[in-house]
């Protein structure tokens, strides 16, 4: 641009275009070399703060490594390998939050099978199984001829009483790995066959696993607990006590003898009990004895150990929610507002403001109840994990109205509904509320339009209700046809018949069923209804009797009884 071609500004200013452009030129290089300066340096001390991490884990120093991996989460919040730093020391700690840092990791993207197999085996000591489960769906099939993942899908097989599935996968971890450990596996879940020839073999197996190095504890975990099981107390107590003195042992097997000696009422529980207190060396350790002590009416020692810790201790998670829970079982609100007020729990404030939530409830101060709880469904965000520890600790309290509408938010979300909707089935079966039960199958069946079970239970909930009766007539013929020895299909489709006033169509259906499946409160219920309606007056009462009054009935199948009897004695 020559100066004549410069815009009438620059000449009234004097300025000399070109030296202008070369100064704007370097401030926008200088300004750039600034940004790439300031990310290298970001990514430089991530890096370092990482790395730091994984040298004090490898030290031990769980502390400064915690204290490195959330510095370098205050700098990225997604980085996957400090939020696998956090998970692994939660879980070293056995705390709570272990299995809100494993799902992060999988949600941060991860399906490496390490990843997925480790929310699932924490799942499963956090007895989360519909977790447990969806992580191991997630698993690639290639990677599913690994003795690591059929440890753990058999793990689950047996949390989930499926012996027969646990055993296949611990054979088939043995014959991908012979090696003691998947053997030892797979006598843990032949203990629980019904065979006594194969109990037999199981006991002879982990006898010899004893001494075997690197097998000894959990050889003598479960005999000790194949001991309690058959209740026999002194062999239970002679392993308990092998298994403290064994290289292996683990704080939690003190507290598992603690709890046998309980259910055998021995003279040495309290003894072990402060043989525990000072063997205690973690924050897990504690929280577990003292959650221990909580559940069997001894909260009261717990606050009297609580109290003789040091500060740190005290302020150490799980230690403060397993403190937390006692003075709730003690009624103690004042005491429990003046522990939490100012508490930091970190990644469970929500369980903190929950807990302060219960407190100002107790004391009839609705507004600061609604004001916490508002509180921690704001720290809870969309985190999937902490929403379901926070709905499973409103169900423990009875507040089924929180508790439902936090289940409820996770079933309509776009990921991790299964353990949602499973939870909401319990709660509304054990309540007989049809209606909200037929709500959680329709879920059901939106996400998986070919589940069998949801399909039958939208049919049979609906034709109970009288909802949308041309689908449910639809739903339960195509489930009969598919599957028609079935109790439940054939039951719903009987029903379906029913309805449709075809009352003798339907008693032959359900006569083909064993007599024991007759029995069954809900069926004997409707097969009682439909020999009414068919004119066996004299079957029908006998069925109907079995059924009038069995609490285990909706209310809805009541009033189909309850219109058969009094029908009956009109006549």
């Amino acid at each position: 641009m020559s100066k004549s071609q410069a815009p009438h500004w620059l000449h009234v200013l004097g300025v000399n275009p070109r030296k202008l452009l070369a100064a704007l030129l370097v401030l926008a290089l200088m300004g750039g070399l600034a940004v790439a300066g300031r990310h290298y340096y970001r990514s430089a001390r991530l890096e370092h703060l990482v790395r730091q991490a994984e040298t004090f884990l490898k030290q031990k120093d769980a502390r400064s490594a915690g204290l490195s991996a959330r510095s370098a989460l205050q700098l990225d919040p997604n980085h996957l390998a400090a939020t696998r730093i956090m998970a692994r020391l939660a879980d070293e700690a056995r705390n709570p939050a272990a299995l809100l840092w494993h799902q992060r990791v999988v949600e941060l993207g991860s399906n490496q099978t390490d990843d997925l197999l480790a929310l699932a085996n924490c799942a499963l000591r956090e007895n989360e199984l519909p977790v447990a489960e969806e992580a191991l769906l997630r698993v690639k099939p290639a990677q599913h001829q690994t003795a690591a993942f059929h440890q753990t899908a058999g793990a689950f097989a047996l949390t989930a009483s499926r012996p027969d599935e646990a055993a296949r996968h611990f054979a088939e971890a043995v014959r991908l790995d012979p090696r003691p450990l998947n053997q030892l596996n797979l006598a843990m879940v032949q203990l629980s066959s019904i065979n006594s020839a194969m109990q037999a073999h199981a006991r002879t197996t982990l006898e010899s696993l004893r001494t075997t190095r690197g097998c000894e504890a959990l050889a003598l975990r479960a005999l000790f607990s194949d001991a309690r099981r058959s209740s026999n107390a002194s062999r239970a107590i002679l392993f308990g006590r092998d298994l403290l003195a064994s290289a292996g042992a683990a704080f939690s097997d003190r507290v598992h003898v603690v709890d046998a000696l309980a259910q055998f009422q021995h003279a040495d529980l309290e003894n072990e009990i402060q043989r525990a207190k000072v063997s205690a060396t973690h924050a897990g350790d504690l929280a577990e004895l003292m959650f221990w002590l909580n559940a069997h009416g001894r909260a009261r020692d717990t606050e009297a150990w609580f109290n003789e810790l040091p500060p740190a201790r005290r302020n150490e998670q799980p230690v403060p929610l397993a403190m937390a829970e006692a003075d709730v079982t003690l009624k103690q609100w004042p005491a429990l507002r003046a522990r939490l007020a100012e508490a930091d729990w970190q990644e469970l404030n929500f369980m903190r403001h929950a807990f302060l939530a219960r407190a100002a409830r107790e004391e009839d101060d609705r507004f600061a109840s609604s004001r916490w709880w508002r509180q921690a469904l704001t720290a809870v965000g969309n985190g999937r994990q902490p929403m379901a520890m926070l709905a499973r600790q409103a169900q423990k309290w009875r507040w089924d109205n929180e508790a439902e509408e936090l289940w409820w938010r996770l079933a309509r979300g776009n990921a991790g509904q299964r353990p949602a909707l499973a939870a909401l089935h319990r709660l509304y079966s054990e309540r007989r509320d049809a209606r909200n039960l037929l709500r959680v199958a329709n879920r059901i069946l939106e996400l998986n339009p070919d589940d069998l079970v949801a399909r039958n239970n939208v049919a049979v909930l609906s034709l109970l209700l009288g909802e949308n009766a041309a689908r449910a007539h639809q739903l339960a013929q195509e489930n009969f046809t598919r599957s028609p020895k079935n109790a439940a299909f054939v039951s719903t489709y009987a029903l379906s018949l029913h309805l449709q006033n075809k009352p003798a169509d339907a008693a032959r259906l359900l006569e083909e069923l064993p007599e024991s499946q007759l029995e069954h409160p809900s069926i004997a219920a409707l097969y009682g209804a439909i020999l009414h309606a068919a004119g066996d007056q004299t079957k029908a009462g006998a069925y109907l009797a079995r059924a009038d009054g069995n609490k285990a009935l909706f209310p809805e199948e009541q009033m189909l009884v309850s219109t058969a009897l009094r029908q009956s004695a009109r006549r």
